[in-house]
């Protein structure tokens, strides 16, 4: 049978809560009324007091413990505030039997239960690992949500040891999908794997928010029943666990578990799972430091989701404020806002929209039949929300699900006190395609005791998600209020001039006196920086207008009709821009005395802004840095040959031998910088080989450790040696990132500070991605985390610029960062830096996870040796007389031609070749081209591409081998040899 509604209502009906047993790890006691009576044990209770449980209920506890374990029971238990706070004390209950307790107070009665661990509790080894891997910094300095997430569960598994630790985020539907995850390096990833809302039913979501922390030491414990009176165990640390649970873990493979709750707004956000496959002790001490880290957990995981709202809400806000703009003044509601039904739908990014004011109804974009929209705001009507929203209109109100295709969502704001007018926002279904951890709709089955059999399959299951739509978000919705209050104003009488623009706008607008003292502002100043400003306070202490004259002046000015415009700042927001005008407000023919601060939050789009300039200087330097290469490639290959002829020719006992030497290293010097600027400007063939980048960290760690004065101390921060993180770059191109970003860090720290470097795996969901601009799925993360100087905020958006350098006085090239920006864009990952002056920067790679183990490009060459008569193909005449002197010192027969066309014409007039060494780029045909059209003819001619540039790969059919300039004879020779083997690979 498929799951139904019933099934549901069955698996959260369960009174988990009054399960009426304990866990054998810890025993219970429940005490009231002052003399603190016994009313309910644990039959377990004789392991802590030696007196058997009915020898236990009804006593007062001063006459079972000793006289000072009693005194401090009493004095803790008065203490003790209202569930669910819990203390965690030690207690010697018997004469060297010291046990750690949990206290907390029953949920609604006067009863306190007392929770005492029967197993040691090692404090302070537990203590200091806490502190090892859990350092608040750390968590604070995550950028997002993301790196949030990836750090919780590397840091929590380091703390607790377990086999894998999983966060998970949920939807406003119950569902969820594994963020993050830390694993042991044998078991299979469920990371970005979707969870259905059945896995975890409500009353389990209830109790997961009132005891943040629950454990479950081994699944297939023995309970220990609750005697006497019956308990609401929501508090408890010892409660047992729902059979059904139980079988869930068992189908899992999971033999003990360690769950810690994310809550936001009193609602369970997310959760951190921790899953064994053996029986794991948890110590009391461990729990409460976990209990802890919850809540900074939580705090922490608003502060970052908050922060992304915000940045949807001001989107959401600017498209408010052009319907603003395009309204009609002194028109009703209806026409005034019929006018801009499409530029309303936009808010929240709709696909229809709707108004109803009384029986008039308007529409744009898809939305259900008139019928449908009437009876919807007829049930609107009662609910007393001002607004409603919902992602399953259908599973609200009945009668939409038929329309899915148009109202599978809604959002609907009130405009009037009656509920007759209403503003409706539908979206479409969002059919989704997602990866579940086993068949959501899996058939149930019931066990012996009659009860639910949770499902047995966690393989991952794609299917397609129905009767949805896209979720809304409190940034979008946020920014509908304003349009309760124009309506409230529209059915007023016509407001004075001042109070007018204050309703109207969307934007913040603040009222000031010749003074510059405050007097009003409107709703949306509170939106945008809600406790900011006072009334009858000077606008100066809160804003900053960075004008050449005094606010004063500006004032006075503005009262003249002397508008002013340009930029403001509130204090201590440095990242906060606005655009600002000053303007008079005047009610009828009076002389105005009072000033209107009228401010546009322009924050976004100057950040944008600065994105597309770096991204178009980039671009152009790009261009500009690959033609150079490839110009310099050429002559250092000219270079190379000749300085290798001319060894040759002289010996090496030669006087000049020493001075040709000197010559061929310093051309590979200059080669590793072009090769730099190829991989900056994206001109470099992208490899299709894998690195594993836990490796790459450490080998790049011991190499850094002897150069790195004493005095700064190295960390890594990355998962076991036996995990693997993949990524689709080349060992040598990853290394070369993580060196030149460690390299930079000791630069910046100078004598004193600490360096981390850093490797986990993370999940990006749409949104993430987007504002990376990267496609949604599996990254690896590195991440170099200094304490040096830091770098100024006007320098940041320049540092990935080659040539540009802050290392002037140490003599840096000024390409290490711009290389890193180029091979991380190629491969498909970025590059982002956050940087504060004085306290460090943290420099964050992300690459793409390779979707399968990399393939050959082109296969082998055929094993046909080439011969004695070579034809050398290159529009420069001393780079093909360089290599044709090369080929004819190891004895081969050389044909030369100037361009494709005249290779053709050789072949064509009958000249015959072993094998072909071909420029790429030349004028009128490419080497792949001419290659195409060779082997049209003759098929089986080995031919070795030669290339200073970079170019798409040829079809793997053609089976090109690539020798990139510059180039010296060993390096022509091995390339000669691997034709004659028929084992070159692409661009190797």
């Amino acid at each position: 049978m498929a799951i139904t509604e019933a099934d549901l209502e069955e698996c959260a009906s369960e009174p988990i809560h009054l399960i009426g047993a304990l866990r054998p790890t810890g025993c219970l006691l429940a005490v009231t009324g002052p003399e603190l009576r016994v009313v309910s044990a644990s039959r377990n209770v004789r392991e802590l007091l030696d007196r058997g449980v009915d020898d236990v209920l009804g006593r007062p506890l001063r006459e079972l413990v000793a006289k000072r374990c009693g005194a401090g029971l009493a004095a803790d238990i008065e203490a003790l505030g209202a569930a669910p706070s819990r203390l965690l004390r030690r207690y010697e209950w018997s004469p060297g039997r010291v046990a750690a307790t949990f206290l907390h107070r029953e949920i609604e009665t006067s009863r306190v239960i007392l929770e005492v661990g029967l197993a040691p509790d090692p404090v302070s080894e537990l203590t200091d690992r806490f502190h090892a891997q859990i350092d608040v910094h750390d968590f604070d300095a995550a950028a997002d949500l993301s790196r949030l997430m990836d750090l919780t569960a590397r840091r929590i598994r380091n703390l607790t040891g377990y086999d894998r630790v999983m966060v998970y985020r949920f939807q406003d539907d119950g569902s969820g999908h594994v963020a993050a995850e830390a694993k042991r390096a044998d078991l299979g990833s469920f990371l970005g794997l979707h969870y259905p809302a059945a896995d975890i039913p409500e009353q389990a979501r209830r109790l997961f928010v009132l005891n943040r922390v629950r454990v479950i030491e081994d699944i297939d414990y023995t309970a220990e029943p609750v005697v006497g009176e019956p308990l609401d165990l929501s508090g408890s640390m010892y409660r047992a666990v729902s059979p059904v649970h139980l079988r869930y873990l068992k189908n899992m493979g999971v033999r003990s578990s360690l769950a810690i709750s994310l809550v936001r707004d009193d609602e369970l956000w997310g959760l951190v799972a921790c899953h064994h496959e053996t029986a794991r002790a948890v110590p009391p001490s461990l729990v409460s430091l976990t209990h802890l880290l919850s809540q900074m957990l939580s705090v922490l995981a608003e502060r970052q989701e908050r922060i992304e709202q915000a940045e949807i809400a001001s989107r959401c806000r600017r498209r408010m404020q052009a319907v603003v703009e395009g309204l009609t003044p002194g028109e009703g509601l209806f026409s005034t806002l019929s006018e801009q039904l499409d530029a309303l739908m936009a808010v929240p990014s709709a696909s229809g929209f709707a108004l109803v004011v009384g029986q008039q109804i308007r529409t744009t974009g898809t939305v259900p039949p008139q019928a449908l929209i009437t009876s919807i705001a007829s049930w609107l009507a009662s609910e007393r929300r001002p607004l409603f929203w919902t992602r399953s209109l259908s599973r609200d109100y009945p009668p939409a699900a038929s329309h899915r295709e148009s109202a599978a969502g809604l959002a609907a704001l009130r405009l009037d006190p009656a509920g007759t007018s209403w503003a409706l926002w539908f979206r479409r279904e969002s059919v989704a395609k997602v990866t579940w951890a086993g068949d959501p709709d899996e058939e149930l089955s019931r066990g012996p005791d009659g009860r639910l059999m949770p499902r047995g399959s966690f393989e991952a299951w794609r299917a397609e998600t129905r009767g949805k739509s896209d979720a809304w978000d409190e940034g979008e919705l946020a920014a509908l209020a304003p349009l309760k209050h124009l309506a409230a104003q529209s059915m007023q009488a016509p407001p004075a001039a001042a109070t007018h623009l204050l309703g109207a706008a969307t934007d913040p607008v603040i009222i000031l006196d010749r003074a510059g003292t405050i007097v009003d502002w409107n709703a949306a100043l509170d939106l945008h920086l809600p406790s900011r400003f006072a009334r009858q306070a000077p606008i100066d202490e809160g804003l900053e207008l960075p004008a050449a004259v005094p606010t004063t002046q500006l004032l006075d000015a503005a009262l003249r009709g002397d508008v002013w415009v340009g930029e403001a700042r509130v204090r201590d927001e440095s990242e906060r821009v606005f655009e600002a005008a000053l303007v008079p407000v005047a009610a009828g023919e009076e002389t105005p005395e009072q000033v209107a601060l009228v401010l546009r939050d322009v924050s976004e789009r100057k950040q944008l802004e600065a994105q597309l300039q770096h991204a178009q200087r980039m671009e152009a330097i790009g261009q500009l840095t690959g033609g150079l290469a490839h110009n310099f490639n050429n002559l250092l290959a000219v270079i190379m040959g000749s300085a290798d002829l001319a060894l040759d020719a002289v010996g090496p006992d030669h006087p000049a031998a020493q001075d040709i030497e000197a010559i061929l290293n310093t051309c590979d010097d200059a080669a590793k910088i072009v090769r730099d600027l190829m991989a900056f400007a994206r001109r470099e063939p992208v490899s299709e080989s894998h690195a594993d980048a836990v490796r790459c960290v450490r080998k790049t760690a011991r190499l850094l450790r002897r150069t790195l004065p004493s005095r700064i101390a190295l960390r890594l921060d990355v998962p076991d040696d036996d995990d693997v993180l993949l990524v689709g770059v080349g060992a040598h191109q990853l290394e070369q990132v993580v060196m030149n970003l460690a390299i930079n860090a000791r630069d910046a720290i100078g004598e004193e500070g600490q360096i981390t470097l850093r490797a986990f795996t993370t999940y990006l969901d749409g949104e993430r991605a987007r504002t990376r601009n990267l496609a949604a799925g599996t990254y690896v993360s590195l991440e170099v985390i200094d304490t040096g100087s830091g770098i100024p905020e006007s320098l940041t958006d320049r540092i990935f610029d080659p040539f540009f350098t802050t290392k002037s006085e140490t003599g840096g090239t000024g390409l290490g960062l711009s290389s890193c920006y180029g091979i991380a864009s190629q491969h498909g990952g970025c590059i982002t830096v956050r940087s504060t002056e004085g306290r460090g920067s943290v420099f964050s790679v992300m690459l793409p996870v390779p979707a399968s183990e990399p393939a050959g490009r082109g296969g082998d060459v055929t094993a046909t040796h080439p011969g004695d008569r070579l034809l050398v193909v290159d529009d420069d005449p001393q780079v093909r007389g360089m290599i044709a002197r090369l080929l004819r010192r190891e004895g081969y027969e050389v044909l030369e031609a100037e361009d494709g066309l005249e290779a053709l014409e050789k072949l064509e007039a009958g000249e015959v070749i072993d094998a072909m060494i071909t420029d790429q780029v030349m004028p009128g045909m490419s080497g792949v081209e001419l290659a195409e059209r060779v082997r049209e003819r003759h098929p089986g001619l080995p031919i070795l591409l030669v290339s200073g540039h970079t170019f798409e790969w040829p079809r793997a059919e053609l089976r090109l081998p690539l020798l990139r300039k510059p180039f010296d004879a060993s390096q022509l020779r091995r390339a000669l040899a691997a034709l004659e083997s028929g084992v070159v690979e692409s661009g190797e």
